[in-house]
């Protein structure tokens, strides 16, 4: 595909690295994991993921509902403040692709906006964690938009899936059987997800694909596509330019065939928020032969997108991350969740709350932990800053803004 010569050959072998290392995302995560329930048989079990102490403190609630696209049973999990009073900004928040890497690879962020104020919901995808894989009846439900398959869970690794388990969990959050729905304030919802999950909650803010999602933070990464942009991880790299890698990681073969198609295109509507890994593909670290580098501005692909509707955006590159350490493991850089959790939070407070102390913490100069920014950003790759309204306008957010 890319030719027969030694360059062509070891492009070739790097991006099959590449596509490795994304692909086993869940399976990095199973194996550091505490143990789970095997995928798919819809046994309940409570969120095993350790609290850490700035993101303790608040009230859980285990939930089914139904897939909207199958009827599959799925499984989620309140998180809420221990004492609710009124009406809340709420967050739905889901996880990434791989199999095993179910909802609490993402609670770390639901907790620590439980603690703050908000009500939170996780969700498994349907044949991940402790979510059924079938549905009701099997293999009748509608095709997705970028796999022509009806049968949701084959593979479970779909897009579609992912952006089904993020609506069928809205659905179920915003209706009389969430126990919770005297508190959620049904204007002032939030999404954010890791990997497809972050492609899901990025779509939620679209009125084409759903529109009652408000306010956005995505994991890696941000997309303004539904088959994903230049800044996705997985269209990095040569094979990402043909779809090829959307078809074999994200199961959406049309995005092969008709990867133009118009109604891919994100429309950009509320404030978006995307935090990305370093490297090419997610992989933390440069490219030594230059194979697979992109050009500084890639990673804000979809920011520029927002900024050019008049839309608040910010994308933050984090230096020597990689894909993976988005998602909480039992070898996780604490200090890394909690500057990721409370840059979400702080989006949310900004844009869902119309706090400026939201603002305060992510215009500074230093980390919601004290980490000088310089340091926290990657050199290679630009972050940048557009909150119009406030008169933020910022190209080069690492070196100056």
């Amino acid at each position: 595909m890319f030719g027969s010569t030694a360059g062509g050959e070891t492009a070739v072998r790097k991006w099959c690295v590449s596509l490795i290392a994304v692909v086993t995302l869940g399976m990095t995560s199973a194996a550091t994991a505490a143990p789970l329930p095997v995928p798919g048989t819809g046994v309940l079990a409570k969120d095993t993921h350790p609290d850490y102490s700035w993101n303790s403190g608040y009230q859980s609630k285990i939930v089914t509902f139904p897939s909207r696209r199958s009827h599959a049973v799925l499984a989620g999990t309140l998180y809420g403040p221990t004492s609710m009073s009124g009406r809340l900004p709420a967050v739905v928040a889901i996880p990434p692709s791989g199999g095993a890497a179910t909802q609490g690879s993402v609670s770390y962020i639901t907790k620590l906006l439980a603690i703050n104020g908000y009500i939170g919901i996780t969700v498994d995808p349907q044949g991940v964690g402790d979510s059924g894989s079938l549905g009701d009846p099997p293999c009748t439900g509608t095709a997705g938009r970028s796999n022509p398959s009806p049968c949701a869970n084959v593979p479970f690794q779909q897009e579609d899936n992912f952006f089904d388990a993020g609506q069928s969990a809205l659905d179920f959050l915003l209706s009389k059987n969430d126990p919770w729905l005297a508190h959620v304030d049904t204007k002032h919802i939030g999404a954010t997800g890791h990997s497809e999950g972050a492609r899901a909650a990025t779509y939620l803010q679209d009125p084409r694909y759903d529109g009652r999602v408000k306010v956005v933070v995505a994991l890696d990464n941000l997309a303004s596509n539904y088959c994903g942009d230049a800044g996705t991880p997985s269209n990095e790299g040569p094979g990402g330019s043909t779809g090829l890698q959307n078809a074999l990681i994200n199961g959406m073969p049309k995005c092969m065939t008709d990867p133009s198609n118009a109604s891919f295109v994100i429309r950009p509507v509320g404030p978006a928020m995307g935090l990305a890994s370093d490297g090419p593909a997610g992989l933390g670290t440069n490219d030594p032969t230059g194979v697979f580098e992109g050009s500084p501005s890639e990673k804000k692909t979809a920011m520029t997108a927002w900024r050019a509707h008049h839309v608040p955006s910010m994308e933050l590159v984090l230096a020597g991350v990689t894909h993976g350490m988005f998602a909480q493991q039992s070898d996780s850089d604490e200090t890394l969740l909690h500057n990721i959790a409370s840059y979400a939070k702080a989006w949310f407070d900004l844009f869902l709350r119309n706090r400026s102390s939201g603002l305060t913490v992510l215009h500074a100069r230093t980390t919601p932990t004290g980490e000088n920014v310089t340091a926290f950003l990657s050199a290679s790759y630009l972050s940048a800053m557009y909150v119009p309204k406030s008169r933020i306008d910022c190209a080069d957010f690492r070196t100056r803004c």
